[in-house]
């Protein structure tokens, strides 16, 4: 039982993750940043 739950928030967890990045992608305008930092980017652009 507990390793199905496992697998269940490991899958709710990567669905997530990828309707987080469909809403960064909807809201971009097609620019690239003009400054830049040593921050970790959020969306990884493979």
């Amino acid at each position: 039982m507990k390793q199905q739950n496992k697998e269940i928030t490991d899958e709710y967890l990567e669905l997530k993750k990828l309707e987080v990045q469909q809403k960064i992608i909807e809201k971009w305008d097609g620019k690239l940043p003009t400054t830049t930092s040593e921050t970790i980017p959020f969306l990884n652009i493979k």
